[in-house]
C-alpha cells in the first residue's frame, strides 16, 4: 500500500463524517498524567547563571588601557605562577575573591592609591566574565561591609578595583612590566 500524502491526509480529516462534539456539552475530563512516563524536568537556572553549576556572571565596565593591561597581567601570571589562573575568566575569578576578602580599611587604602583607569579616546567596554558563585557572595559581602562604613558602589566598580589591584601585583611580580597580550589569549599551558 502507498503511503498517503500530507494533502490526502488533510482532505481526509476536513471531510471526516465523525460527529464532534456539541458547543454546549463540556469537553471530556483530562487524564491523569503518568509521571513515571513523564521526562524529568530539567531543574531551572536562576537568572544570570550561565555555564556551569556553581559559577554567575559578572559584568565589568573596562576603559581598554585597562583591560589590555589586565590581559597582560594574566599572562605575566601564567609566567610567574606556578599555581596561577588556567584561563583569563578565572584570572579576573581571583582578583575578585583576593580584593574582596581584604577589609573595607584594606580596600580603601588600595582604591586611594590606584591609578585612574586610562583613556585611549575610544568607548570604555563591558565585559561578562563567569565565576564562582563564592566570588560572587564574597563581592556582595565585601560591598554590604563598605556600605556600613559609607562607601557605596556597584559590583562593576569593585571589580574593576580588583582588576587593577591585581594589575598592579602582577607588574611587580615581572619586574615591573607587563607583556603585551597576543590577540587571542591562551589558557594556562598543561604541565
Amino acid at each position: 500500500m502507498a503511503r498517503k500524502s500530507l494533502r490526502d491526509l488533510d482532505n481526509e480529516a476536513l471531510t471526516d463524517p465523525t460527529p464532534t462534539a456539541a458547543p454546549d456539552t463540556a469537553p471530556p475530563p483530562a487524564a491523569e498524567p503518568d509521571v513515571a512516563a513523564a521526562p524529568a524536568a530539567r531543574p531551572r537556572r536562576a537568572k544570570g547563571k550561565t555555564g556551569a553549576p556553581g559559577t554567575s556572571v559578572i559584568g565589568v565596565y573596562l576603559q581598554r588601557p585597562t583591560f589590555n593591561a589586565a590581559r597582560g597581567a594574566y599572562i605575566a601570571d601564567i609566567i610567574n605562577l606556578p599555581d596561577g589562573p588556567e584561563t583569563f575568566s578565572r584570572w579576573i575569578d581571583a582578583a575578585v575573591a583576593d580584593y574582596a576578602s581584604l577589609t573595607t580599611a584594606e580596600r580603601q587604602h588600595i582604591a586611594a592609591n590606584l591609578p585612574p583607569q586610562e583613556r585611549d579616546g575610544s568607548q570604555g567596554i563591558n565585559r561578562s566574565f563567569t565565576v564562582s558563585i563564592e566570588t560572587v557572595d564574597a563581592a556582595q559581602d565585601a560591598l554590604r561591609a563598605d556600605m556600613l562604613t559609607g562607601w557605596v558602589r556597584s559590583r562593576s566598580e569593585l571589580s574593576v578595583e580588583a582588576v587593577q589591584h591585581a594589575i598592579e601585583a602582577a607588574k611587580a611580580r615581572n619586574g615591573g612590566v607587563l607583556p603585551v597580550a597576543p590577540a587571542r589569549l591562551p589558557n594556562k599551558p598543561m604541565r
